[in-house]
């Protein structure tokens, strides 16, 4: 089961005020910590063993190579391809209502990596397997999420 914490919406005003709350999960455990310290840093930061170097994906006690439990941070390219995607029509929760239709993107990196995050394009008719994408970084209050945007689309704040 997942236990959802509800923190302040954008404005600030929360459910008092008829916004309702952005769902975050559960404090997650600390073989993420690396990963969401890097999203708020704007990199993607996976874990990689200090024994025999291999990288890994998602974290897991032991490495998938050597069995050894000693990791370290490592900095991967925030550039891809879209593995998978699906488009959302419905809404699991109020705080998507208005935002539906959106997309979750799995994005290939290249490297034997795939990571989640919400497509953050403009145009969701262009959304397509193979498309090349690169990360955005998005911060909601004090949560630190990764979102996926076409590789040719401006920078964040350029007009």
């Amino acid at each position: 089961m997942v236990n959802i914490n509800m923190t302040q919406g954008a404005a600030g005003q929360g459910e008092a005020a008829g916004i309702p709350e952005r769902p975050f999960p559960a404090p997650v455990g600390a073989e993420f910590a690396d990963f969401f310290a890097g999203l708020a840093r704007r990199q993607l930061t996976v874990r990689q063993c200090v024994t025999c170097g291999t990288v890994q994906w998602p974290p897991r006690p032991l490495c998938a190579r050597c069995h050894e439990d000693a990791f370290g941070p490592f900095v991967i390219g925030d550039r891809g391809v879209v593995h998978t995607f699906t488009v959302c029509y419905r809404a699991f929760d109020p705080w998507f209502a208005s935002r539906v239709p959106y997309a979750v993107v799995v994005a290939d990196l290249g490297t034997g990596i795939r990571l989640t995050g919400s497509y953050l394009g403009d145009d969701l008719g262009a959304l397509r397997c193979g498309l090349p994408v690169r990360a955005r970084y998005v911060t909601d209050g004090s949560h630190p999420t990764l979102g996926w945007v076409p590789a040719d689309a401006a920078p964040e704040g350029a007009s």
